[in-house]
């Protein structure tokens, strides 16, 4: 960011690098209008008479964001800025920006951002760049009537979502299409009818780029349609790796569930079947606040794998890689780095030990080999301690696969850079929740920021996601949510925590009584739906231990 002036003979020349800002706002007082306030840890500065502050400001808020992922990705991020063509059905509003003289890295960080956003919004994975989006209507038929919405359009994927927020939405994998055909003008304009294989459908009206949308599900289907099984499923190294993977371990080691478990674990599969039946199921299931409200109410164990895949959009990278977590295993008898392979083992007997899953060579290794698959995938991250506690509690749920892309999807999309040695985004959430804190509950914030707790508390939470601070049959839920709701979960919990906590909270004296406050009130939330017949308490939280 550079500033020059030279006014009477005085020369005033200012240049910040952009990794350097620590805060950027609006700014505008009596002495200042419409100005921008820039501020480094070493300096202070505000701009201001800006011709188009507005766009001046989102613009130097998405090059902060480069210089920001730059540093802690540690790659020189400005570098791959490149000019990209604005996805179509861009507003005329944004395009005229473009055709104005604004440079192609202005051009560029607007298409990453918008399919930075789409990405986002539906859970897609990150090579995944929009191509279009346009207006028009989806005939939902558990209303049977049509709302107003969005399509959104990239290489794989068509997705919509209301205009109203959270109404209803919908992710259709063009793999997944079975026929599609455009319907006749007089009686749904600009229309165009998807079937899946699995016989749910979709009818879109009033698309004004109907043909966009054709031409995109043609050049998929044409492009697929010469692809056969795939040439290693007879490779007798994948096979056997395939037949030494395990199911969910909850269903090797089954346990006796106590009566009241079982008659409520009938009555949510129950309320589930009936939303399956009007809403869809899988990955196309119309999404709606129903499904929010089921979630809360629990999900049943024997749909917590299909759910948990569903939500988090780990469905989509384990049906497009076939094969590839079979690869990673056998690479990883030979790549993994020695520090990362015994850092792994040293805490696999830390899992999840009271159970009986994790006291014998069926779950350990089952660990092992998710653990160590991905340390191959990443070695950016490698390991990190708390993966372990998280990914044995999703073998419990998952075969060995499943557990692998809930692996991808929470460290590389759910919570990006929390798994590494800086735990970066643990720290930047952790400034979130403080500033939620100060928020939602001031008196109790300014309480424990004097006592220095609200820093040691969100770190172990949010890394693990609570389950080594919570008995893991009542966290279980919490991933729940999660999953399905994004870090948004993981902030309100904590809140809801604190706020549960404030009387006491007030009335402590140091760090260590409040701390003990708060982790005997986290081992007494019990879970009244578990399926197991004792609840196990939380995981040691040596495991987590840096």
């Amino acid at each position: 960011l550079c500033f020059y002036s030279y006014f009477m003979g005085t020369e005033v020349s200012v240049k910040l690098r952009f990794a350097d800002v620590v805060r950027l706002q609006k700014k505008t007082t009596a002495m200042v209008a419409a100005g921008i306030q820039v501020c480094t840890r070493a300096d202070e500065y505000v701009f201001s008479v800006f011709m188009h502050r507005d766009e001046t400001f989102a613009l130097m808020e998405q090059l902060v964001a480069v210089a920001m992922k730059g540093m802690l990705t540690g790659s020189n991020a400005a570098s791959e800025l490149q000019k990209r063509d604005l996805p179509v059905g861009t507003p005329d509003a944004e395009r005229s920006l473009v055709s104005r003289k604004i440079s192609s890295i202005k051009q560029d960080l607007d298409t990453r951002a918008q399919s930075h956003n789409f990405q986002n919004l539906f859970r897609l994975p990150k090579e995944e760049d929009l191509e279009g989006s346009f207006d028009c209507t989806l005939w939902v038929p558990y209303t049977r009537s049509h709302v107003l919405g969005k399509l959104y359009c990239s290489a794989n994927y068509l997705c919509f979502t209301t205009k109203m927020k959270n109404l209803c939405s919908a992710i259709i994998p063009i793999r997944n299409i079975a026929v599609f055909d455009r319907m006749d003008e007089e009686s749904i304009p600009f229309g165009i009818h998807i079937i899946m294989k699995s016989k749910m459908t979709f009818l879109f009206a009033q698309l004004r780029h109907r043909d966009f949308v054709c031409e995109q599900i043609s050049t998929y289907l044409e492009r697929n349609q010469s692809m056969t099984s795939f040439a290693d499923e007879d490779d007798a190294e994948l096979l056997e790796v395939r037949s030494n993977m395990s199911e969910a371990l909850m269903k090797t080691f089954t346990q006796d569930i106590p009566q009241h478990a079982v008659a409520r674990e009938a009555v949510k599969m129950h309320l589930w079947s009936l939303h399956f039946a009007d809403y869809g199921r899988g990955v196309s299931m119309y999404r709606t606040p129903q499904v929010m409200d089921l979630v809360l109410k629990g999900i049943p164990d024997a749909l917590r794998s299909e759910l948990w895949l569903c939500n988090s959009g780990a469905i989509n990278d384990l049906r497009t890689h076939p094969n590839y977590y079979c690869r990673l295993v056998l690479r990883a008898k030979t790549e993994v780095p020695y520090a990362v392979a015994e850092e792994i083992e040293r805490d696999l007997h830390r899992s999840l030990p009271e159970h009986e899953a994790f006291q014998c060579d069926v779950g350990i290794g089952a660990l092992r080999r998710v653990l160590t698959a991905y340390a191959v995938r990443n070695p950016a991250i490698g390991y990190c301690q708390a993966m372990n506690i998280v990914c044995s509690v999703l073998l419990l749920y998952c075969s060995e696969e499943e557990a692998f892309w809930l692996m991808v999807a929470l460290c590389e999309r759910l919570l990006p850079d929390y798994y590494n040695t800086k735990v970066a985004g643990a720290l930047v959430d952790q400034g979130v929740f403080e500033a939620l804190s100060k928020e939602h509950l001031p008196d109790l914030y300014d309480k424990l920021h004097e006592l220095g707790v609200l820093s040691m508390i969100s770190l172990s939470w949010f890394l693990t996601i609570f389950l080594s601070v919570m008995p893991y049959a009542s966290a279980v839920n919490v991933l729940d949510c999660f999953f399905f709701d994004g870090s948004k979960a993981l902030f309100q919990v904590a809140l809801a925590v604190l706020e549960a906590n404030r009387r006491d909270l007030l009335e402590v004296d140091d760090e260590g009584e409040a701390m003990s406050r708060l982790t005997q009130y986290l081992e007494r939330v019990n879970n009244r739906d578990a399926t197991l017949p004792v609840v196990l308490p939380p995981i040691p939280s040596a495991a987590v231990a840096a």
